[in-house]
């Protein structure tokens, strides 16, 4: 009698898997890199761009993904920070290059993402979604800081960006490696709640 094996996607269900792990896992790598660089290193770290363009695709990717299979709100955050920090990175390469490039340029970058920040925090705040929150809390921090430092030439702002990040990378891997739990059943979901957010986000509510 031939046995029956349980591997991690059968115990996760026949369904198409969700694709934010992937981008989010990718992006907390970029935001570590950026915390090291403006942290303890006194120099650029090279692979931060890198690290910025391979984050930045990747949650691209997962974000389209997403939104295809129905993770609107998932794939909205996903998308538009993906391919923020994919103009990110060539702006910090080919941008500065332009002999009219000026560290006022990274400034208002970073500042002109935060009208986008506080408005895909808003699903979050109204579920109580509240690692999201903290998170988008953190990101806004990152921007804020990096932005004013920039503009104003303060290094200490452009470190205390650098602290938002660390931060930030956590609470992004605490998400990504809940959801990668969840999906293969090693943790179990009773039933979908707004409150947490790997899967089925309450996006449906406002369209039913």
């Amino acid at each position: 009698m031939p046995q029956s094996h349980v591997t991690p996607d059968s115990a996760a269900g026949a369904r198409v898997s969700d694709p934010a792990p992937i981008g989010l896992s990718l992006f907390g790598f970029g935001l570590l890199l950026y915390a090291v660089n403006f942290i303890w290193v006194e120099k650029s770290v090279v692979g931060l761009d890198y690290a910025l363009l391979i984050g930045g695709l990747a949650l691209v990717l997962a974000g389209i993904i997403s939104v295809v299979g129905g993770l609107a709100y998932s794939g909205y955050v996903m998308t538009t920070f993906g391919f923020w920090a994919i103009g990110l990175y060539f702006l910090l390469t080919s941008g500065i290059q332009n002999r009219a490039f000026a560290p006022e340029a990274v400034g208002w970058y970073c500042l002109g993402m935060l009208v986008p920040v506080a408005y895909l925090a808003i699903p979050a705040i109204k579920y109580r979604m509240y690692p999201f929150v903290a998170l988008f809390a953190s990101l806004f921090g990152v921007l804020a800081c990096m932005g004013m430092g920039q503009i104003n030439t303060d290094q200490d702002l452009v470190k205390t960006s650098g602290w938002f990040a660390l931060f930030a990378s956590a609470l992004v891997w605490s998400v990504a490696a809940y959801s990668v739990l969840v999906n293969t059943g090693v943790l179990t979901q009773a039933a979908p709640s707004p409150r947490v957010p790997a899967a089925s986000l309450p996006v449906e509510k406002a369209t039913a």
